[in-house]
């Protein structure tokens, strides 16, 4: 299985594959909190969320400390909502891409 902060690197991942596919990559040259900073307020995803996990995964990435098990069920709940909110997203692209065929 994976370690507590695989876990949260996974979702963090994954919240980053949700931005590309709503149009906003984030460039290489921004850290975590300066790419958080140039989101719009609604991409589908929620606000706190979206400041909650950067928060952990930040953690998770440069801290010596060890994440612990209230941050995984943190991350685990916010997974929950945004697993729904990245099918949305494949789906409308599947659309667009259908429609310009």
């Amino acid at each position: 299985g994976l370690t507590p902060a695989q876990i949260v690197r996974h979702v963090y991942r994954a919240f980053l594959a949700y931005c590309s596919l709503r149009g906003l990559p984030r460039p290489s040259h921004q850290t975590e909190f300066e790419f958080l900073r140039t989101l719009p307020p609604r991409i589908g995803f929620d606000l706190e969320d979206q400041q909650r996990l950067t928060n952990v995964y930040v953690f998770a990435t440069y801290s010596p400390s060890q994440v612990d098990m209230q941050m995984v069920d943190q991350v685990q709940d916010i997974w929950s909502r945004l697993r729904p909110a990245i099918d949305e997203a494949l789906q409308l692209q599947r659309q667009k891409q259908m429609a310009a065929s």
